[in-house]
């Protein structure tokens, strides 16, 4: 009884919270970033890191990995 009532307290207070407020403030600095990126992106046209045969090479041991897991 008393263990849980220190764990709360420890995450309750003001260094915890501040730390998951810049954790937070930081995912979403960077989703807006990633957002801008993208949509600058589409306006100028640069899609060459979106290309056919380099996103083909990122998700190809994905695919790799999803075939020995169905090979098991």
């Amino acid at each position: 009884m008393a263990q849980s009532s220190v764990n709360s307290d420890l995450i309750q207070s003001p260094g915890w919270r501040q730390a998951g407020q810049v954790f937070l403030l930081f995912i979403l600095a960077m989703l807006f970033a990633n957002a801008l990126l993208l949509l600058l992106e589409s306006r100028l046209g640069l899609y060459s890191y979106f290309a056919a045969p380099q996103l083909q090479l990122l998700t190809q041991p994905i695919q790799w990995f999803c075939q020995v897991m169905t090979e098991l």
